[in-house]
Protein backbone atom coordinates (compact mmCIF):
# COMPACT_ATOMS: atom_id res chain seq x y z
CA UNK A 1 0.00 0.00 0.00
CA UNK A 2 2.72 2.50 1.09
CA UNK A 3 4.35 1.81 -2.42
CA UNK A 4 1.60 2.53 -4.48
CA UNK A 5 1.40 6.25 -2.98
CA UNK A 6 5.08 6.87 -3.85
CA UNK A 7 6.36 6.38 -0.34
CA UNK A 8 9.09 4.07 0.09
CA UNK A 9 9.07 1.63 2.40
CA UNK A 10 10.61 1.82 5.88
CA UNK A 11 12.82 -0.90 5.45
CA UNK A 12 14.63 0.66 2.35
CA UNK A 13 15.03 3.66 4.63
CA UNK A 14 16.68 1.59 7.26
CA UNK A 15 18.91 0.86 4.56
CA UNK A 16 19.87 4.14 3.46
CA UNK A 17 20.32 5.39 6.79
CA UNK A 18 22.94 1.88 7.15
CA UNK A 19 24.46 3.26 3.45
CA UNK A 20 24.58 6.79 4.43
CA UNK A 21 26.49 5.63 7.96
CA UNK A 22 28.91 3.18 5.96
CA UNK A 23 29.91 5.93 3.71
CA UNK A 24 30.33 8.54 6.34
CA UNK A 25 32.90 6.22 8.39
CA UNK A 26 34.74 5.29 5.67
CA UNK A 27 35.35 8.93 4.38
CA UNK A 28 36.36 9.17 8.17
CA UNK A 29 38.27 6.38 7.14
CA UNK A 30 39.94 7.57 4.09
CA UNK A 31 40.92 10.78 5.35
CA UNK A 32 42.53 9.18 8.52
CA UNK A 33 44.99 7.01 6.48
CA UNK A 34 45.42 10.08 3.83
CA UNK A 35 46.17 12.03 7.22
CA UNK A 36 48.52 9.35 7.74
CA UNK A 37 50.48 8.87 4.39
CA UNK A 38 51.30 12.41 4.38
CA UNK A 39 52.68 12.40 8.03
CA UNK A 40 54.73 9.64 6.24
CA UNK A 41 55.79 11.66 3.70
CA UNK A 42 56.73 14.50 5.52
CA UNK A 43 59.07 12.04 7.57
CA UNK A 44 60.91 10.66 5.19
CA UNK A 45 61.41 14.38 3.40
CA UNK A 46 62.94 15.29 6.72
CA UNK A 47 64.41 12.40 7.01
CA UNK A 48 66.38 12.82 3.97
CA UNK A 49 67.17 16.58 4.81
CA UNK A 50 68.53 15.48 7.81
CA UNK A 51 71.13 13.17 6.36
CA UNK A 52 72.21 15.39 3.57
CA UNK A 53 72.55 18.26 6.08
CA UNK A 54 74.73 15.47 8.17
CA UNK A 55 76.51 14.84 5.20
CA UNK A 56 77.28 18.21 4.11
CA UNK A 57 78.31 19.17 7.97
CA UNK A 58 81.17 16.26 7.92
CA UNK A 59 82.43 17.23 4.85
CA UNK A 60 83.15 20.71 5.50
CA UNK A 61 84.43 19.38 9.11
CA UNK A 62 86.70 16.77 6.78
CA UNK A 63 87.85 19.61 4.91
CA UNK A 64 88.59 21.84 7.88
CA UNK A 65 90.57 19.18 10.14
CA UNK A 66 92.73 19.08 6.55
CA UNK A 67 93.51 22.85 6.54
CA UNK A 68 94.25 22.78 10.01
CA UNK A 69 96.70 19.69 9.41
CA UNK A 70 97.94 21.53 6.44
CA UNK A 71 98.41 25.13 8.47
CA UNK A 72 99.66 23.43 11.24
CA UNK A 73 102.35 21.32 9.29
CA UNK A 74 103.80 24.60 7.49
CA UNK A 75 104.28 25.91 11.04
CA UNK A 76 106.50 23.29 12.53
CA UNK A 77 108.48 21.82 9.59
CA UNK A 78 111.40 23.33 7.71
CA UNK A 79 111.20 25.74 5.34
CA UNK A 80 112.96 23.53 2.50
CA UNK A 81 110.07 21.48 3.00
CA UNK A 82 107.00 24.08 2.72
CA UNK A 83 105.19 24.48 -0.06
CA UNK A 84 102.81 27.33 0.35
CA UNK A 85 104.19 30.88 0.52
CA UNK A 86 102.62 33.38 2.98
CA UNK A 87 99.88 34.70 0.75
CA UNK A 88 98.50 31.38 0.37
CA UNK A 89 99.03 30.84 4.30
CA UNK A 90 97.27 33.77 5.20
CA UNK A 91 94.25 32.49 2.57
CA UNK A 92 94.75 29.44 4.12
CA UNK A 93 94.29 31.04 7.80
CA UNK A 94 91.28 33.35 6.58
CA UNK A 95 89.32 29.82 5.28
CA UNK A 96 90.19 28.62 8.85
CA UNK A 97 88.55 30.80 10.99
CA UNK A 98 85.71 31.32 8.63
CA UNK A 99 85.29 27.79 8.50
CA UNK A 100 85.12 27.53 12.74
CA UNK A 101 82.46 30.21 12.44
CA UNK A 102 80.47 28.07 9.97
CA UNK A 103 81.04 24.87 11.38
CA UNK A 104 79.67 26.63 15.50
CA UNK A 105 76.57 27.98 13.11
CA UNK A 106 75.99 24.49 11.69
CA UNK A 107 76.26 22.78 15.15
CA UNK A 108 73.84 25.54 15.90
CA UNK A 109 71.55 24.77 13.31
CA UNK A 110 71.80 20.94 13.72
CA UNK A 111 71.09 21.15 17.89
CA UNK A 112 67.59 23.03 16.42
CA UNK A 113 66.27 21.05 13.56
Amino acid sequence: MNESNGVPPVKNLELDLTNASTAKEESRSFEQERKRNEHKRSESLRKIYGEGINWIVRFIFFIIILILFVVTYHHLMPEYWRWLDASDLAKLHSVLFSGAVVGAITMHMNKNL
